[in-house]
C-alpha cells in the first residue's frame, strides 16, 4: 500500500502523562505486557536500532502522547516506500540498511523504538480497501497491508505508512509480535508440484 499525501498523524487521545512518570509504571506493564516489550524475530534490539533510537529518543519530560507522534512521524520520514528494497522475511535492520521498505517494514521499525522506550506495541496485519471514498457496495481487490497498536492506557493503532486515521478501510486479520507471528499463508502443501500459489482478496464497503 502506498502512502498517501498526509503529512500529520490523526489526533490520538493524549494520556497527559511524561515519559518520567509513565515509566514509573514498567514493573506492572512488564508483567502484563512482556511479549510485546521484548524483541522478536523481525523486531531485534540491534547495535543498528540503538543507534537510530538515540536519534529519536524521548525527553523525560516529554507527554508520551506528544512523543509517540512525534516518533511515528519521524520514522515515516526516513524511509521511502519502496517495494524493492525488502521482502517478507526483512527485519528492522534490513530497513534500517536499505532506507526504504514497504507498509511492513515501517510498522516493524515503529515497533521497536515504541518497545525500546517501554510502549508494549504490537504488529496488525489485515486488508486496505483501496479507495478512500469508495462508495457503499462498492468492491474492489484488497491490499494486504500492516499497521500497529501501541498501550497507553488503552490500545491505540497508527497506520504507520500513510499516516491514516485507522478505520473502516482497514480490515484486521490478525495481532502478534511481529510478521512471523501472523504470516497470512503458512504451512506445508501436499499435492502436485507447484510453483507458485496466488490468493486474491475483494473487500467490499459496506453501510
Amino acid at each position: 500500500m502506498e502512502p498517501d499525501d498526509r503529512i500529520a498523524l490523526p489526533a490520538q487521545p493524549s494520556t497527559r502523562i511524561t515519559v518520567h512518570d509513565y515509566l514509573a509504571g514498567d514493573s506492572d506493564r512488564i508483567k502484563e505486557y512482556a511479549e510485546f516489550l521484548n524483541p522478536s524475530r523481525y523486531v531485534p534490539f540491534s547495535d543498528r536500532l540503538r543507534k537510530f533510537f538515540w536519534s529519536v529518543r524521548p525527553q523525560l519530560s516529554e507527554d508520551i502522547t506528544a512523543y509517540t507522534e512525534r516518533m511515528i512521524l519521524y520514522v515515516r520520514n526516513q524511509f521511502g516506500y519502496d517495494g524493492g528494497t525488502t521482502n517478507v522475511h526483512s527485519t528492522v535492520d534490513d530497513i534500517l540498511t536499505s532506507g526504504g521498505g514497504v507498509c511492513q517494514d515501517f510498522a516493524h521499525v515503529t515497533l521497536a523504538l515504541l518497545r525500546a522506550v517501554g510502549l508494549p506495541a504490537r504488529y496488525v496485519s489485515g486488508y486496505l480497501h483501496p479507495a478512500a471514498a469508495a462508495e457503499i457496495g462498492e468492491t474492489m481487490t484488497g491490499e494486504s497491508h500492516a499497521w500497529v497498536e501501541f498501550w497507553a492506557g488503552d490500545w491505540v493503532a497508527v497506520d504507520t505508512t500513510s499516516l491514516a486515521e485507522v478505520g473502516s478501510r482497514h480490515v484486521l486479520l490478525a495481532r502478534g509480535r511481529d510478521y512471523a507471528d501472523v504470516r497470512p499463508l503458512s504451512g506445508i502443501y501436499s499435492g502436485p508440484p507447484a510453483e507458485h500459489f496466488g490468493v486474491t482478496v475483494e473487500v467490499t464497503r459496506l453501510g
